[in-house]
């Protein structure tokens, strides 16, 4: 009678458990994806032609960044692992060093500062190249929704599938790992950065002018490498949950920092949609 009653009490633990969980992954993914389609609502309220095709050119030119990125950012691991003196033809046979090396390149400041600049230049040219190909993007709401579509793609290609496996592996929980919650913050950040790099590059391709389009890299390395530096460097003061508030902290004040330098830019490009939220 008692094991029976410790049977039912261990079912009901572990029901709660899994509720928890899931409740969790929403409440994550939410915070991950809602301020993007909130965002996408009040664009599509302007009632701009070829809003859907903005937004599927956004999706094509991320996928298409991360085909392009996809051998030199191999290339550049293999490299700094190699200089570090690893054997990276072990590493797909041996998950410890294996591990190690991720480890090694998750700190490398070199390596990080080289994905930024392939990142930050590859992204900024086939955005330019979209702008300056494609009619539709010619004017702000339209930009704003390939920036939108841009930002939401990376959620929903690389965020959550990884987000989706964690809540499937018995052997993590989701409540209790706050690299997921910031990893949700981030892709929400990073959405609204890639309409922000977008307005930048739009600009660029109007004025015909190359200044916003540097201006756009320059940003967005600053963005993907300033806050690991931080994080880095205080991580022995901070600890490992301390690393990942400063990063955050630091990706907020990087997009402030962007959004200050280029107000009066945005501010007018960004009018059609805060007039729709006024209303």
């Amino acid at each position: 009678m008692e094991e029976s009653k410790n049977l039912l009490e261990t079912q009901n633990n572990l029901q709660l458990d899994i509720m928890l969980e899931f409740i969790v992954y929403l409440l994550v993914l939410l915070l991950a994806a809602g301020p993007v389609l909130i965002a996408f609502y009040f664009v599509s309220k302007t009632e701009a032609p070829s809003l859907l095709q903005a937004t599927l050119l956004g999706t094509f030119g991320w996928i298409i960044a991360q085909v392009l990125l996809f051998i030199p950012r191999l290339l550049v691991g293999e490299l700094v692992l190699r200089q570090a003196g690893f054997d990276t033809a072990e590493l797909s046979s041996n998950s410890e060093k294996a591990a190690q090396a991720s480890e090694y390149l998750a700190n490398h400041m070199g390596y990080i500062l080289m994905l930024a600049l392939l990142f930050g230049i590859t992204a900024q040219f086939i955005r330019f190249y979209e702008i300056m190909k494609f009619s539709s993007l010619s004017k702000t709401p339209p930009i704003i929704a390939f920036g939108l579509g841009w930002g939401f793609t990376e959620t929903a290609f690389l965020y959550t599938p990884q987000l989706t496996i964690a809540l499937l592996d018995p052997g993590q929980s989701l409540t209790l790992d706050p690299s997921l919650l910031s990893g949700a913050l981030e892709r929400s950040l990073y959405a609204f950065l890639t309409v922000l790099l977008s307005i930048l590059v739009w600009s660029s391709v109007t004025q015909g002018n190359l200044k916003p389009l540097l201006q756009a890299i320059n940003w967005h390395v600053a963005y993907l490498f300033i806050p690991q530096v931080v994080g880095w460097s205080l991580r022995t003061v901070v600890g490992d949950v301390g690393r990942i508030i400063v990063i955050d902290s630091m990706y907020f004040l990087v997009l402030i920092a962007m959004i200050f330098s280029h107000q009066s830019l945005f501010q007018e490009s960004l009018e059609p949609i805060t007039k729709r939220i006024d209303s």
